[in-house]
């Protein structure tokens, strides 16, 4: 069959209006990239008798929009963060959870890229691809009863909707928008990190205690930064606070200033963006020499980060950030200290993707053109915010799998059961367990859980002080 793809016309959502044809995905000179995201994920395997798939970044979306290239930001640490509670989930929560039955997973390098994301999804669940282990077995995932994820907001607002479709119930632990909380088009999403709209009634619970009644929006282009935009927006007009301006940070950052000063007598500027957007708004302040014009109130992304405010502190003197109070990682840096030698680390392909970024060198001579000095050995600690999230979405997804086995196969369990092959019947009780799962870490003491399918954490609020850095002012008064 021949269409004619110039007799097709586009409206708009009304069906009114004609609207131009979208653009294709493909590059320019062609489309021969187009069928990368079959083959351009990595994967990792882990052997158990149920298997989680997961889904993070280890590498960074490519140039085109099916590709992948360099080291993620975040994603490395995240994945050691996974196996590290693949590995320990028994002494955690208990050695009588999950009796006869280990816990596998197949672990997806998806580079925070939506199209090779759902490529995976559909990868796993249709059986399109034959996926191997290290010594060329077939894996076995018919198995696959749950996701646990890393993915930027707009990352999981698109494959979540796969998911739904296949119901799959999933945990995510870093997308905060609060667009997901949409149980119609999201039934099987759940997250253990809180959404946006708790961080932003942090930030705007800050404009009530000093009194402030005006402020400006900065706000990072992407779903994450403009979700955090309209809620601050909606929390601002419920206490009535009048947003005089909102800008986004695809505007130049000097732009933004001067827009900044348009509306002067709003002094507050919130800042909902990444490092990248916090550091060119304060060079443009320095060039425009708009030193303490402004209080910036920034999101959990600047708090207590001296590598946000570097070489910037007499600009960021007397800001204010939030930040949630998360669960301890002493265990997690305890682990991450057995890598005692540059052997070690050499010897994981995560951690050593993890080092050579966060040190800004190379391990190996192969990645010689990447960093032009060679690692010499340092302890490598957390210092990811997301981190102590992804490990508790692996508790709590194995906790509420132990749930749903007592459910369907009987109390006294001991292996799967032949009622647990039954998709069908068993995502809807699955998902019904991670919904509202809830357990006590015997380790540290500490309980965590979801509250209809949603993370919970409380705030605190820092001051940036040139001189004395970031001072948790959460129970004091602030200083400018």
């Amino acid at each position: 069959m021949n269409v004619n793809v110039s007799a097709i016309t586009f409206y708009d959502n009304q069906r009114q209006n004609q609207i131009a044809a979208p653009t294709s995905p493909c590059p320019a000179g062609g489309c021969q990239n187009c069928l990368l995201p079959v083959s351009d994920y990595q994967y990792t395997y882990f052997p158990g008798d149920v298997l989680f798939g997961t889904m993070v970044g280890l590498r960074g979306s490519g140039a085109d929009s099916m590709s992948c290239e360099g080291t993620g930001s975040m994603g490395p640490e995240a994945m050691m963060a996974l196996k590290f509670a693949l590995g320990n989930y028994r002494d955690v929560l208990g050695s009588n959870i999950l009796p006869g039955v280990d816990i596998g997973a197949l672990m997806a390098d998806t580079c925070m890229n939506k199209y090779v994301s759902a490529s995976f999804i559909r990868d796993v669940v249709t059986g399109r691809k034959t996926f191997k282990d290290s010594v060329g077995g077939n894996i076995d995932t018919e198995y696959l009863r749950s996701f646990i994820n890393f993915r930027t907001s707009d990352v999981a607002e698109e494959t979540s909707l796969t998911l739904g479709q296949y119901m799959i119930p999933e945990i995510e632990s870093a997308a905060t928008s609060s667009h997901l909380k949409d149980r119609m088009m999201y039934p099987y999403f759940n997250r253990a990190i809180p959404a946006n709209d708790i961080m932003c009634s942090a930030m705007i619970n800050i404009l009530k205690r000093m009194g402030w009644t005006c402020a400006q929006i900065i706000y990072g282009s992407g779903t994450f930064g403009e979700n955090g935009m309209q809620v601050l927006k909606e929390q601002a007009a419920k206490s009535q606070i009048c947003i005089t301006g909102a800008y986004s940070t695809s505007l130049d950052a000097s732009v933004i200033v001067d827009k900044l000063r348009d509306n002067s007598h709003a002094k507050a500027v919130l800042v909902f963006g990444y490092k990248s957007h916090i550091r060119d708004i304060l060079q443009a302040v320095r060039d425009k020499n708009a030193f303490g014009e402004f209080v910036f109130i920034g999101n959990d992304l600047w708090a207590d980060r001296e590598d946000i405010v570097s070489g910037y502190e007499n600009i960021t003197d007397g800001s204010l950030s939030v930040k949630q109070a998360l669960p301890q990682v002493n265990l997690f840096n305890q682990h991450l200290s057995t890598f005692s030698n540059l052997d070690a680390i050499r010897a994981d392909p995560v951690l050593s993707k993890l080092y050579e970024y966060r040190y800004n060198c190379y391990l190996n001579a192969g990645n010689r053109g990447v960093s032009t000095q060679p690692c010499t050995f340092q302890h490598i600690t957390s210092t990811g915010s997301y981190s102590p999230f992804v490990i508790n979405s692996v508790y709590a997804t194995a906790q509420a799998l132990h749930n749903t086995l007592v459910q369907v196969c009987g109390s006294g369990y001991n292996g799967l059961c032949n009622d647990f092959r039954d998709k069908i019947t068993v995502s809807p009780i699955l998902l019904s367990q991670i919904r509202n799962v809830s357990f006590r870490n015997i380790l540290t003491g500490e309980t965590f859980g979801l509250t209809n399918g949603e993370g919970t954490a409380d705030f605190d609020i820092f001051n940036y002080q040139n001189g004395n850095g970031f001072v948790n002012v959460s129970e004091t008064t602030f200083t400018f």
